[in-house]
């Protein structure tokens, strides 16, 4: 009798454990359905920010390239720039970034402009030609006076050929990347 019980015992032990697992398995079939339909929503997001250059290495060539060539089409004359190195980006407000860091480049510009147009056009090239996102921390400018070297106490004329206005931006570029050492690609490698 004592071994009936204690054989039925352990059989009830071995069925609640084996419940125990199957449920586990449920659970954790349920949540691959989950995760793949999350997956097939947001990947086609993930893949644009990937595209557009917000995610992954900076693409500074590509920044440089959409510069001098927009320069070139509106007719920018002098057009300097000066790009810091990458860092990690501390934003004033709390960011939780998960597995990915922000980071930020600066970007400083000055140009001469024949009006503050050209100014608006410069960033609208930059929006549809440049890979990434960056964003106009300020611009400054200021209207050349040609009068100083005439001794003309008159106004400063506009002057159709030549800069007018200079101006100086700072841009601040943004990606985001992966942060390997908290969140690693392959688990347990």
């Amino acid at each position: 009798m004592i071994g009936a019980s204690l054989f039925l015992h352990e059989a009830r032990d071995r069925r609640d454990a084996q419940q125990m697992r199957l449920d586990d398995a449920r659970r954790r079939y349920e949540r691959i359905g989950v995760d793949a339909a999350m997956v097939d929503a947001y990947s086609p997001h993930f893949q644009h920010f990937v595209e557009t250059g917000l995610i992954g290495e900076e693409q500074r060539l590509s920044w440089l390239k959409a510069l001098r060539a927009a320069a070139g089409r509106i007719g920018l004359s002098e057009l300097r720039y000066n790009i810091s190195p990458r860092k990690p980006y501390a934003p004033d407000f709390l960011v939780h970034d998960g597995p990915y860091r922000v980071y930020a480049s600066e970007m400083r510009l000055t140009t001469g402009l024949l009006h503050e147009g050209d100014l608006l056009s410069l960033f609208a090239e930059l929006d549809r030609h440049a890979v990434g996102l960056y964003h106009v921390e300020y611009c400054g400018l200021r209207r050349i006076d040609r009068r100083a070297a005439h001794r003309d106490q008159r106004p400063p004329a506009f002057d159709p050929d030549r800069a007018n206005l200079d101006a100086e931006c700072a841009l601040r570029w943004y990606t985001l990347q992966r942060d390997v050492r908290l969140f690693p690609t392959h688990l347990g490698k």
